[in-house]
């Protein structure tokens, strides 16, 4: 997890690496300790043991995002991405061996903290929020617009946005109470175009805020492109709801 967001930060920008960990942090890491398990779960450990347990039980995102979040932690701590990706070439030396130098920062890392107990990590690494910001700038935006305001309202923002950035939108606007009016969900799928989305985690939140907003147009027409044989039927039972 780790090294894939690093690549990411390489293809994309640093700031997206940071929000992609503080997206795994809050959106995975969070549910799965306070949701999945519960704080004091043996499962929310970095390190678990699994003697006779069923790996299907055990598993979660818990070892990626703790894992991850320990190692950007570390980074944090020990000087920056400058300092940390020479060790990470050469990772087969002992963590202390390679950073010798910085023993007393180290020093102050509870290492056990973050391998074996349960819940949360003991500390949270400072993550670039800046893309968060963005995203929660443009949910306000639209919460806050009556039907003029929304006029004023550019697709700018959100289609310079990186589709992770577009599914955390979307769905902060789904999980928003009370739901969308019908107005505005009308005016997001004209300037975003979202029923014509091919980002299949775009237009599962884009279903989740017209369903939940009752909105049978876009529903209708949206769970037809999934191709159930009878979408008809699943979408009268989600309006429903």
């Amino acid at each position: 997890m780790f090294i894939e967001r690093k690549i990411c930060g390489r293809l994309v920008s640093e700031e997206y690496r940071q929000f992609m960990a503080f997206n795994g942090w809050t959106n995975n890491l969070i549910p799965a300790v306070y949701e999945q398990f519960t704080p004091t779960h043996q499962f929310t450990k970095l390190i678990q043991d699994h003697e006779n347990v069923d790996p299907d039980v055990a598993f979660s995102c818990v070892p990626y995002e703790k894992g991850s979040a320990l190692l950007v932690y570390l980074e944090q701590k020990l000087g920056g991405p400058e300092v940390f990706e020479p060790y990470l070439r050469d990772y087969l030396n002992h963590l202390f061996k390679y950073f010798h130098d910085k023993k007393d920062i180290l020093d102050t890392v509870n290492f056990d903290a973050w391998f074996f107990a349960v819940g949360m990590p003991p500390e949270k690494p400072s993550y670039d929020e800046t893309m968060v910001h963005d995203c929660q700038q443009l949910f306000n935006q639209w919460i806050e617009a009556d039907e003029e305001k929304i006029k004023e309202i550019s697709a700018k923002q959100y289609k310079e946005m990186q589709p992770l950035q577009q599914i955390e939108f979307l769905s902060q606007l789904w999980q928003h109470d009370p739901p969308l009016e019908h107005y505005k969900l009308e005016a997001l799928d004209a300037l975003y175009e979202l029923n014509k989305s091919q980002n299949c985690e775009i237009v599962l939140n884009w279903i989740r805020v017209c369903i939940k907003a009752k909105w049978e147009k876009s529903s209708r027409k949206l769970c037809g492109s999934l191709k159930y044989k009878d979408d008809s039927n699943i979408v009268d039972r989600f309006i429903e709801l």
